[in-house]
């Protein structure tokens, strides 16, 4: 009678951990809890509460995604200033985002930021004559202070297209 018991117990614990995992599990997981927002140069999905501010840079493209809680700013053009990642603040992987290879960054202090940068976001022929070419570089950082969901920052850094 013990035994039945102990096991209907463990039963009972492990249906309600489960109930408790299903029910926290985060409303921006949830591919219906997100929307598309476009800009003039990319489209980027994020979750429904986001919203873009254009920031009207004067030679750079940039602008703000953000719910007010968590937000990311994000640059795009030619003329950009060498951004540095170092290995003793950031953890970097390398990933190919829509046809182009993209550094996804994270940082190693807490609390941890997140980032995308892609050195080659579009390649313009200048002239064809000299094969000159422009390159133009995108990047995003996180620019609020608190936690951001590292799920949610990767769903959106992985989902950049430009057009």
């Amino acid at each position: 009678m013990r035994r039945n018991d102990i096991l209907l117990c463990s039963a009972v614990i492990a249906a309600i951990m489960l109930l408790f995992i299903a029910c926290s599990k985060d409303k921006e997981d949830d591919v219906t809890n997100w929307k598309v927002i476009e800009t003039s140069v990319f489209k980027v999905d994020v979750p429904e509460d986001w919203q873009f501010i254009d920031l009207h840079g004067i030679d750079t493209y940039n602008g703000l995604l953000t719910n007010y809680r968590d937000s990311l700013n994000f640059d795009y053009g030619i003329n950009l200033d060498t951004f540095v990642v170092d290995s003793v603040h950031w953890r970097v992987s390398y990933e190919t985002i829509h046809g182009k290879r993209a550094k996804i960054l994270e940082g190693k202090a807490s609390p941890q930021m997140y980032g995308l940068v892609m050195d080659s976001a579009r390649i313009n022929l200048v002239n064809p004559d000299s094969a000159q070419y422009t390159v133009r570089r995108f990047i995003m950082m996180q620019s609020s202070y608190g936690q951001m969901d590292r799920g949610t920052a990767l769903k959106i850094f992985r989902s950049v297209r430009f057009h």
